[in-house]
């Protein structure tokens, strides 16, 4: 696509206040980013065009996918979005199903973590099928700042002084030791290669794509990097503070280290909250697959650790291109990262 305006212009207006925030007036060059710039096969749109400009869009987001011992082409069906006056008269059955059989033309399978509007459409019409369960974590930060938007009323000093220091987010000693990164160097490859095999089932998390996810992205995210005491790289963890209305509010990204390595899971966990309450966060959210006994239950252990609870949770849907693809839910690693909105 040359020509990303007429869809900024059409889908900034949906988003809510927490996506313009971020964007910081960069709404063109995150579309560029989104829809032009992708790693690996070509990024796929999908217009819907009426009388009056464009309608809707259906666009599937290019991932690789490590599933078993081979690396798949992926699609993430990022955008699913239909303007108000066009919405239940078949304008994204119609453009969710061109996307669907281009996809499996390119021998792609596709995934999705859908809304409410769009789910029963892609599950009855469009042959995704559930995949995983994925939990929602919060751990509240200001909570003084919580109870006087939810009350009305500022609570007590000594009370509101008292709550913030029993929720205040304490630094680890180390090691691991954090460091704040602004590019991702060779040894980002070298962590790669060193977890892959720890995950039977993960977005590819190379140098190459963290570049593109975080850096070429116009977003502003904070990346921390975890070493021991020798220097070398043990995980890193990404994270972003938005703002919604009077809320400032905070999300863990990701974060990546061995599956057993509840330390450097640890102390990301907790720089990540640190670096998000130095910039006004009152809760922090995260991403989990809820299945127990799953790849992340030693990141659960980690995350329940430092004070995240459970908040709910949401499926995320697939269309495999194979039926011999493992499906199992404990084989899975998700986080925000692995979707396009955060």
């Amino acid at each position: 696509m040359e020509d990303l305006r007429p869809l900024a212009e059409f889908l900034v207006p949906l988003g809510d206040e927490s996506f313009t925030s971020r964007l910081r007036g960069k709404t063109d060059t995150y579309y560029r980013w989104k829809y032009g710039n992708g790693p690996g096969e070509s990024n796929r749109v999908r217009l819907a065009i009426g009388a009056d400009g464009l309608i809707g869009v259906v666009a599937m987001l290019p991932r690789r996918i490590k599933l078993g011992g081979q690396i798949l082409t992926a699609f993430e069906f990022g955008d699913l979005l239909t303007g108000p006056g066009y919405r239940r008269q078949g304008v994204f059955s119609t453009l969710g199903r061109e996307a669907c059989e281009a996809s499996a033309a390119m021998g792609a399978l596709s995934y999705v973590k859908p809304n409410a509007d769009s789910a029963p459409a892609l599950l009855k019409h469009l042959g995704f099928r559930p995949l995983l369960e994925l939990e929602t974590l919060a751990r509240p930060i200001r909570v003084s700042r919580i109870l006087v938007q939810r009350s009305g009323r500022w609570p007590f000093d000594a009370w509101g002084r008292s709550l913030d220091k029993l929720f205040a987010v304490r630094a680890s000693s180390g090691p691991p030791f954090l460091t704040r990164e602004a590019i991702f160097g060779e040894e980002f490859d070298g962590l790669w290669e060193a977890v892959a095999s720890d995950y039977p089932a993960i977005v590819v998390r190379d140098r190459t794509y963290l570049e593109w996810r975080y850096r070429q992205n116009p977003t502003d995210y904070t990346v921390l990097a975890a070493r021991d005491g020798s220097g070398r790289l043990r995980g890193y963890g990404v994270g972003l503070v938005v703002q919604s209305g009077a809320r400032r509010i905070g999300y863990l990204v990701d974060i990546l280290a061995r599956r057993e390595d509840r330390a450097t899971q640890v102390a990301l966990a907790r720089g990540i909250l640190r670096s998000c309450s130095d910039e006004g966060a009152q809760t922090v959210h995260t991403w989990i697959a809820k299945k127990s006994a799953s790849v992340q239950a030693t990141l659960r252990s980690a995350l329940r650790s430092v004070g995240f609870f459970p908040r709910g949770s949401d499926w995320v849907l697939w269309r495999p291109s194979r039926d011999d693809l493992p499906s199992d839910q404990r084989a899975w690693y998700l986080s925000m990262s692995d979707f396009d909105g955060i």
